[in-house]
């Protein structure tokens, strides 16, 4: 190859639609059977999701501006998970951000923060994103690559679809890139 293009260092190499999906309905399905049940954000939730997210975020967590999350509740209509996400377009493809995904500490371990992940594409949107990006930890890279996200070694940038220029991390606590292109939905 004559192209000085390196190819990005990676963490980990997010599994194959099929596991993901498989992994989803074994977690959904148990979720769903102890109560829990998700939907999108309303406007009039935004004070509340933002205090959740203190809550159980690490660091100093601001959810300001979002286009939308996906919450779960449990049997008693508690708030027990939050993706919240925003979106960016570039030559007409929509990507998401991962700006937070908080579960709370009695329910994790259970496949709800994946099961959370998920769903991100539900968010009411202008038009079917074509991936989900973010930057986390080094030490998220394993549940992230289970639910499907390629991670990127810290300071290793992601190109997104028909972004002028690729993003970088530059966040302490969160200096690794992942991405993963939207398969799930269309396996639905």
């Amino acid at each position: 190859n004559s192209s000085n293009m390196q190819e990005p260092k990676l963490v980990a190499l997010g599994f194959p639609p099929d596991a993901v999906i498989k992994k989803h309905v074994e977690y959904a399905t148990s979720l769903t059977q102890a109560g829990v049940h998700w939907r999108v954000m309303s406007d009039d939730e935004l004070p509340r999701v933002q205090e959740f997210v203190k809550a159980h975020v690490e660091g100093e967590p601001t959810v300001e501006t979002t286009r939308g999350a996906i919450l779960a509740f449990d049997a008693t209509d508690e708030l027990i998970a939050a993706q919240v996400i925003g979106a960016v377009q570039f030559d007409g493809l929509l990507s998401l951000s991962l700006d937070h995904l908080a579960v709370d500490e009695g329910w994790r371990g259970r496949g709800l923060g994946f099961v959370t992940l998920q769903l991100g594409d539900r968010v009411p949107m202008p038009s079917k994103p074509v991936c989900q990006f973010g930057n986390i930890a080094r030490d998220q890279a394993r549940f992230f690559q289970r639910a499907g996200f390629t991670v990127f070694q810290p300071g290793e940038a992601l190109q997104l679809p028909g972004a002028p220029v690729a993003l970088s991390s530059s966040s302490e606590p969160y200096p690794c890139m992942m991405y993963r292109t939207w398969s799930l939905a269309d396996h639905q």
